[in-house]
């Protein structure tokens, strides 16, 4: 393909109707500007068509374009303004968790402030009421927003017992890894071991279970992973 036809060629898939195509076009920015495919001022050109990514009504589309973000900041493509912070203050309002990664990413790469998104936390904390898989996902988000000074563990404490439903689940694999994140919860000082310890039986069914080495192998985790937690809530004694 020569320069003038790959030209013609990431134009197209830089505008094209098909949004996916159009996202992996811009996910090359960097490329076609590096190797001189495109000068700076070319790109500009054709900004808006990633700006209606950002802005997409479909939730997916428009998450896949905020994590693109830093490339284009990095750029000096695209400047953050009130606009843009507005808009991922309505993204985390959706009933999707997958909003709250982004937004977490975007801080913790410093594009928005803690703030941004702090006042919508509420929204965030009706996931750690789930009572499937998307708790756990949703718990180690949490940590990460501790750490980013989005919300405090005081703010988290009262959730933690919100997993025991999980600790006791019949479902093998939910048990298996919830009982990995009250671990973290405690040494992260979010959880106190109180908060798990009447369901210390459900740990020793577990540990104890034909399951467990099956679950070990897929999650890549064992029995040695689990000797804190058992100490923690009393299945075996502290040393």
């Amino acid at each position: 393909m020569t320069s003038g036809n790959s030209k013609e060629f990431y134009v197209k898939l830089l505008s094209s109707s098909n949004l996916y195509d159009r996202l992996d076009g811009w996910n090359k920015i960097d490329y076609l500007i590096s190797e001189g495919i495109f000068k700076r001022e070319e790109i500009l050109s054709l900004i808006n068509n990633f700006q209606e990514l950002l802005y997409n009504q479909d939730v997916v589309v428009a998450l896949h374009a905020f994590k693109l973000l830093d490339k284009f900041i990095a750029l000096n493509l695209i400047k953050v303004d009130s606009n843009l912070k507005e808009r991922i203050k309505e993204l985390v309002l959706k009933p999707e968790l997958d909003s709250w990664w982004v937004a977490e990413e975007l801080v913790s790469k410093k594009i928005l402030s803690p703030e941004d998104v702090s006042e919508k936390i509420d929204v965030f904390l009706k996931f750690l009421e789930s009572t499937g898989a998307d708790q756990i996902d949703a718990w180690n988000l949490a940590k990460n927003l501790v750490h980013d000074g989005v919300v405090s563990k005081c703010s988290l404490k009262p959730y933690a017992r919100n997993l025991l439903v999980l600790l006791k689940s019949s479902d093998m694999h939910l048990r298996f890894n919830s009982w990995l994140m009250a671990s973290d919860l405690i040494k992260e000082g979010i959880a106190d071991a109180n908060d798990f310890r009447e369901a210390k039986d459900y740990l020793l069914e577990l540990l104890k279970s034909d399951y467990f080495d099956d679950l070990s192998r897929i999650y890549e985790k064992y029995a040695t992973d689990f000797i804190d937690i058992m100490r923690q809530v009393g299945v075996i004694n502290k040393v």
